[in-house]
């Protein structure tokens, strides 16, 4: 039972980096508006010589390449943490549902990391600096590959969820047997000298 609650502390320290980045990223867009707004006087003097939308153009590249930044590492963590729970489920022994859906989760991951985020990064670079009322195209293509990135974190974190609820649940059995004491018989013919 005990790999059980080590399989899910890791998956909720999975599910819970998931969430914080999807608040990270959404800090970093809305942070743009937040510095337009209320700049610091020496930030102001640095640069009182750009128009508001080089300024807006300036602090969402700024806001976009942090995020790009953190979400390249979040996903290299993922992987290594999905990586580790499925190892570890291997070698307790574990059901083979779990060890699929911790797999899928992995496989979510190595999507986004592999296929979706060159594009997002590729895309979101060439859109920084581009008014917004250019490059429609572009612009359509990167929330189509944004949506779809976002999907599979939702699908990776429903399963996550779902694994961690399996592992956690005891069927009403196994709670009988440890009450009571009982254990299972060994029905093996060759294991028949241990008691005699």
């Amino acid at each position: 039972m005990h790999t059980r609650r080590l399989i899910s502390f890791l998956v909720g320290i999975w599910i819970c980096g998931s969430l914080f980045m999807m608040w990270i990223v959404n800090q970093n867009t809305e942070g743009v508006s937040r510095l337009l707004v209320a700049q610091p006087q020496k930030m102001q003097q640095i640069i009182f010589t750009l128009t508001e939308s080089e300024k807006r153009n300036l602090f969402l590249y700024a806001g976009n390449e942090l995020t790009r930044y953190y979400a390249n590492d979040w996903e290299w963590i993922q992987l290594f943490l999905g990586a580790a729970i499925v190892a570890i489920l291997i070698s307790a022994r574990q059901s083979k549902q779990f060890i699929i859906v911790a797999s899928l989760m992995v496989v979510c991951v190595l999507a986004t990391h592999f296929l979706l985020t060159p594009q997002l990064i590729g895309l979101g670079r060439n859109l920084d600096f581009g008014p917004p009322d250019q490059f429609a195209a572009e612009r359509r293509q990167h929330a189509s590959i944004w949506n779809l990135y976002i999907g599979l974190d939702l699908v990776k974190l429903a399963l996550g969820l779902g694994l961690t609820a399996q592992l956690l649940k005891r069927g009403p059995d196994e709670k009988r047997r440890r009450r009571s004491g009982k254990v299972d018989e060994i029905q093996y013919p060759n294991y028949g000298h241990i008691d005699g």
